[in-house]
């Protein structure tokens, strides 16, 4: 049995969070936020000020719901997906989103009845830990992976646990919600698996 592990922002939709205007946010509540993960500065800043980190997390709910409203189903991407599943492949999806906004991502798409597991930032602030969790759920071993994202901590966190990893850029996608270079990849993949 394999599974597919898929990132959401940057991986299943094209990133439209202005994470610069985030940090300047954060910035003005008086959390420094440098080139990590917000959701990991999000977890030290709990530990030791619940408070400002519950005002944080609002602050960009809010901003993850905004963007949640743009994404569009793209039967295309369920197709392939299904495609997948035919073939007895689990899927997953980890994101250091909340919860409330990817369930809505995820319908949106259409692909939420699809997916098998689910983990989000209430789950851990820690994509290592998010992977160990998805592996452990569906029972599946490291090189039984495929884990789909889009940054070096992906990179870094999918190495570490020892996935297949494969980057998806979505950056210069001019059109679509979800990158059409995901799809490409998603196609190559169940080549493979054949």
């Amino acid at each position: 049995m394999y599974a597919l592990v898929l990132d959401i922002d940057g991986t299943l939709v094209k990133p439209d969070i202005d994470w610069v205007y985030v940090r300047k946010r954060l910035a003005e509540l008086g959390i420094n936020a440098p080139r990590k993960p917000v959701a990991e500065i999000l977890a030290r800043v709990a530990m030791h000020n619940p408070r400002l980190a519950k005002n944080a997390e609002d602050e960009i709910v809010s901003i993850e719901r905004q963007s949640a409203e743009k994404v569009k189903r793209d039967p295309e991407l369920r197709d392939i997906l299904l495609q997948f599943k035919s073939k007895g492949v689990k899927i997953a999806v980890v994101t250091l989103r909340g919860r409330e906004t990817a369930v809505k991502v995820l319908k949106s798409l259409g692909i939420s009845d699809l997916v098998d597991v689910l983990v989000t930032r209430e789950d851990s602030y820690d994509r290592k830990t998010q992977l160990r969790s998805v592996m452990k759920v569906l029972g599946v071993e490291p090189k039984q992976v495929y884990f789909l994202g889009d940054t070096m901590w992906d990179l870094e966190a999918g190495r570490d646990e020892g996935v297949n990893i494969l980057l998806v850029d979505s950056r210069n996608d001019p059109v679509s919600t979800v990158p059409k270079h995901l799809k490409a990849t998603l196609r190559k993949l169940l080549e493979n698996l054949s």
